[in-house]
């Protein structure tokens, strides 16, 4: 099985899901830009993307983050 990693996207005023959008980014280059949990070294579980994550991740993903309107998680599933 393979994990994949997407950042998903919801309204911040009703918080649906509004999009999903798949990153193809090693697991090196994202713990450059995500802390890991103490129980969390291969960043399973979900993260809140700041506005600072946000720009480092427009350097591998382009994606227009608005981050006044919705908030922004990075996920994974196993495929």
């Amino acid at each position: 099985m393979e994990i994949k990693r997407v950042i998903f996207v919801y309204n911040k005023a009703n918080e649906d899901l509004i999009d999903e959008i798949l990153i193809d980014i090693p697991i090196e280059s994202l713990k450059s830009i995500f802390t890991p949990y103490e129980d969390d070294p291969d960043l399973i579980m979900s993260y809140d993307i700041t506005e600072e994550q946000a720009s480092q991740l427009q350097l591998f993903k382009s994606v227009d983050f608005n981050l006044l309107n919705n908030i922004y998680q990075m996920e994974c599933y196993q495929e």
